[in-house]
């Protein structure tokens, strides 16, 4: 009898900590990007590829040259929010227009050309 009771016991210790495993998880899935964006911007172009696709973001998009400009891939890595970063406000790819003001939290290596090309971890539409 009491090695039952210790078995179902264990049994649920591990439920219950596969549950709090799988909380943390998604909170922090969620979880709004740490410090400042990497680009806030105008999305002035939307290219879908296989994957996602990419969108060109511009400080300021009546610069020819001089203001932040970047080419941002999008992968099935990247995460999309409408206004602000929660499972509530998730968004696709198919979401992001051009006109949109964004912000966009790059991952990776960003190649210094001009504009800048970066990968993004997250992207808000304001």
């Amino acid at each position: 009898m009491s090695r039952r009771i210790l078995v179902g016991g264990a049994a649920l210790l591990v439920l219950v900590m596969a549950g709090v495993l799988a909380q943390v998880l998604i909170f922090r899935a969620d979880a709004a990007p740490n410090g400042p964006s990497s680009i806030r911007g105008t999305i002035t172009n939307v290219s879908p590829l296989a994957g996602l696709g990419t969108v060109m973001v511009e400080e300021r998009p009546q610069d020819q040259a001089g203001s932040a400009k970047a080419s941002v891939t999008l992968n099935a890595a990247s995460r999309i929010y409408r206004g602000r970063v929660s499972a509530s406000t998730k968004a696709s790819f198919s979401d992001l227009q051009k006109g949109q003001l964004v912000e966009v939290w790059f991952d990776g290596p960003v190649l210094t050309s001009y504009p800048e090309q970066a990968t993004a971890s997250v992207i808000v539409i304001l």
